[in-house]
């Protein structure tokens, strides 16, 4: 499902954000903050509850969730004082606030992916970064991975791999 707001298509089927018609990376507690946020729109969600599905059974101090909120504000082109999509319930947690239009699928499914700890990610047409840095395209959180691991071209329904 493709869910449209602002200047912004989150696709939740291949787990991708487009702001301005351009793919914008999102680190995975990013995104999942943002999927959590927009599916349980327009309630609050506390910051307990967020701490407990962001980072469960791991201790992180509120400034952490804090972080995140203003990071994935500033992808989205918000601020925390004239919020238009996440606003802030003091002391309480956060809400998705913008108004949300469904779109259809895109035709053209990918039909190539990558795999990593149960998650799918689809690849399009073209050149992706896979690596731990927030910059790549593939961002893939592990001990063994470079922070630009590997190149992975796809063209003609085919994958390489650098």
């Amino acid at each position: 499902m493709r869910l449209k707001f602002s200047d912004c298509v989150l696709d939740l089927s291949a787990r991708q954000l487009e702001r301005a018609n351009k793919i914008v990376p999102l680190e995975p507690k990013m995104y999942e903050l943002l999927e959590v946020l927009i599916k349980r729109r327009p309630a609050v969600v506390s910051n307990n509850e967020l701490d407990e599905l962001l980072w469960p059974k791991v201790y992180v101090a509120r400034t952490s969730l804090t972080r995140l909120v203003s990071e994935l504000r500033s992808v989205l082109g918000d601020a925390p004082r004239d919020s238009r999509i996440i606003r802030t319930a003091y002391k309480a947690g956060y809400a998705f606030c913008a108004d949300v239009t469904a779109q259809p699928a895109r035709s053209a499914a990918a039909t190539i992916e990558v795999l990593w700890r149960k998650q799918a990610m689809p690849l399009t047409e073209g050149e992706h970064i896979a690596g731990r840095d927030a910059e790549c395209s593939l961002v893939i959180e592990g001990s063994t991975v470079s922070r630009r691991h590997a190149r992975i071209t796809v063209a003609h329904g085919a994958a390489t791999i650098e």
